[in-house]
């Protein structure tokens, strides 16, 4: 419950609205011009990383060390509400290129860097979020190599 109640509080702090639970697993949409959507996303995951890292993990020494990842992307985004009209077997799902490669990049980060973004949003990006300074003062990319198929 605290990974859950940490990221849903950043979340919403940082204007995101959480769309869908699966599992261990959260899709978080973020609203705005393009650039703010991105630069929204990309804080908001840096501030995540850091409260899992630093806050829930050492609470939960001894029992549990949250293995995680966040995938970001961007694009259009259909829902749509499937399953049997009428019964408890209907849900809406949330269906798009941009959320099938978050996912994917989100499992391939786990442990790794833990925040993964796609290539393209990457080509998007300025450069102080390229960028950060290392422990000299030269800037290096804050960006390793995530591939998904």
């Amino acid at each position: 419950m605290a990974f859950y109640n940490t990221i849903v509080r950043i979340a919403n702090k940082d204007g995101g609205e959480i769309r869908s639970f699966k599992g261990d697993s959260l899709l978080v949409f973020y609203m705005g011009t393009e650039e703010e959507t991105i630069t929204k996303a990309i804080c908001s995951a840096m501030r995540m990383s850091y409260a899992i890292t630093e806050i829930v993990n050492p609470l939960m020494k001894g029992l549990s060390n949250l293995d995680f990842g966040i995938g970001i992307d961007y694009g259009k985004v259909l829902a749509k509400k499937v399953g049997i009209s009428g019964s408890v077997n209907r849900d809406l799902i949330w269906i798009g290129n941009g959320e099938n490669r978050a996912t994917k990049i989100s499992d391939k980060c786990r442990a790794l860097y833990h925040i993964g973004i796609s290539d393209k949003l990457y080509r998007k990006l300025e450069c102080d979020m390229l960028y950060s300074n290392n422990f000299h003062g030269h800037p290096e990319s804050m960006w390793g190599s995530c591939n998904i198929s």
